[in-house]
């Protein structure tokens, strides 16, 4: 029994020596960690402009060149969405052409010059003058009873 109460006790020492060592190492690890926190929060501020004042010309280089190089990731970006964009839409153009096509042959259009007629050319010449119906009305210039002409009275 006196065995068992010294193997015990030798594996709790064990134990707490063990606990201990994590503890500080967990308590090590998040001041690194916080800190880590602090420089970023202090780069952050840094890159938006914010606390420059106690930057050397070095840091405000560095700055400078971090966002330049954020600038040209940032245009890269845009320039590949802008090209993937346009090629989508030139495919789109030439299915629309192939439809347009197709529903110009399906309806029986014909195109002459660019310009869409229903009929044949040689039909539209045999085509008369078409007689129009105007409101024109010619008086002479003293009559003022016109339905159209106010009166200046």
């Amino acid at each position: 029994m006196l065995e068992r109460y010294q193997k015990y006790s030798e594996e709790c020492d064990i134990s707490n020596t063990t606990k201990e060592h994590d503890i500080q190492h967990l308590k090590r690890e998040l001041a690194d960690k916080k800190e880590r926190i602090s420089i970023l929060e202090s780069t952050q501020r840094k890159m938006l402009g914010e606390d420059l004042e106690s930057c050397s010309i070095k840091e405000l280089n560095q700055l400078e060149s971090q966002a330049d190089r954020g600038l040209k990731h940032i245009r890269a970006r845009m320039t590949e969405m802008l090209v993937d964009q346009i090629d989508q839409l030139k495919w789109k153009e030439r299915i629309l052409t192939e439809e347009n096509v197709l529903l110009r042959e399906k309806c029986g259009d014909q195109y002459v010059d660019g310009s869409v007629f229903r009929t044949s050319p040689a039909e539209l010449r045999s085509i008369q003058n078409i007689d129009v119906e105007t409101q024109l009305v010619i008086r002479p210039p003293n009559v003022q009873q016109h339905p159209y002409v106010e009166s200046s009275r």
